[in-house]
């Protein structure tokens, strides 16, 4: 982390800003867990930073070893800062997009958890205290149910198992076949 010489300020606009946010909606689905998006964060926030004098810049570029970075400066209207550089690297199983897409993803990426980190929000679900047994292998009748929402399709089914890196759709964790069934009842609704 990086700041200005003082700090003072800045730290009670911030004191006022964390009492009064909220902890944004989780809108979306990954692998393991909910989160809010990007958009969603920033709509939450950016009225209560200007509130509060505080705004929030974000810088992309090019870190050690081909790594993205990206620097989060939280400022304040008198002039006093902080700032975090956070790197990634770009993700493998990214392969499947160009470069500059994959790049996208992995700056959204760490533009959402840089200012939920900076601004002391939860924008994502505690993944570390998962019960133990959300990985356990599926029941049949739960196999059932996916085949029958997948139509029995194999192109769907295929790509399920290749989302969830697994060679059998038996394979599936229960934290997956949340995550899949959740995905597949969207998809009907729309």
């Amino acid at each position: 982390m990086n700041k200005s010489e003082n700090i003072g300020q800045l730290a009670e606009a911030l004191s006022m800003f964390q009492s009064e946010i909220t902890d944004p909606v989780k809108n979306r689905v990954s692998h393991t867990s909910k989160y809010a998006d990007l958009p969603s964060i920033l709509e939450l926030c950016r009225p209560l930073l200007s509130k509060n004098g505080l705004s929030i810049i974000q810088f992309p570029g090019v870190g050690s070893n081909d790594k993205i970075s990206l620097e989060t400066v939280l400022m304040h209207k008198s002039g006093e800062w902080v700032s975090s550089i956070y790197e990634m690297s770009a993700i493998e199983r990214l392969k499947s997009t160009n470069s500059a897409q994959a790049d996208g993803i992995v700056i959204t990426y760490a533009r959402r958890y840089a200012i939920t980190a900076l601004l002391g929000i939860a924008a994502q679900d505690d993944t570390d205290t998962n019960n133990i047994n959300s990985n356990k292998q599926l029941t049949g009748f739960q196999v059932q149910e996916l085949l029958k929402s997948c139509n029995n399709n194999k192109e769907k089914i295929d790509g399920i198992m290749k989302w969830a890196n697994v060679n059998n759709i038996n394979d599936l964790s229960n934290d997956q076949y949340n995550i899949v069934m959740l995905k597949l009842k969207e998809k009907k609704g729309n």
